[in-house]
């Protein structure tokens, strides 16, 4: 259903709780310019970086499994780094930086996600 590049988006943006890059259920025509995209010249491809991320929105209604790539479709070296990820240490890292809904809503993401990897 999704290209390798687009499962890796919608996957960090579900994490993030970023709802707004990518069409989805609750945001239907996506924000195109929350991505930045370079040329190289020397080899006629590009990158993609991914910009203006929404971390620590919070819970929104709507925006949950069903916008989530199948975890077949979730590029190896991302899932193995879900799975890795220590939570713990994240909370501690983040606590001051982000609210404490966004640090409790990433992690239960992570959780959820684990659960189906």
């Amino acid at each position: 259903r999704y290209t390798q590049a687009e499962a890796r988006i919608r996957t960090l943006d579900w994490l993030l709780g970023n709802y707004d890059r990518l069409p989805n259920s609750i945001h239907t025509r996506g924000n195109y310019t929350n991505f930045m995209i370079g040329l190289d010249q020397g080899s006629q491809g590009f990158e993609i970086a991914m910009i203006d991320n929404g971390f620590g929105q919070g819970r929104r209604s709507g925006f949950w499994l069903r916008d989530l790539p199948t975890p077949e479709q979730i590029p190896a070296d991302l899932a193995q780094a879900i799975r890795e990820l220590d939570l713990p240490l994240f909370r501690q890292t983040n606590e001051g930086r982000l609210s404490q809904i966004a640090i409790d809503d990433f992690c239960e993401r992570v959780t959820l996600l684990r659960s189906k990897l």
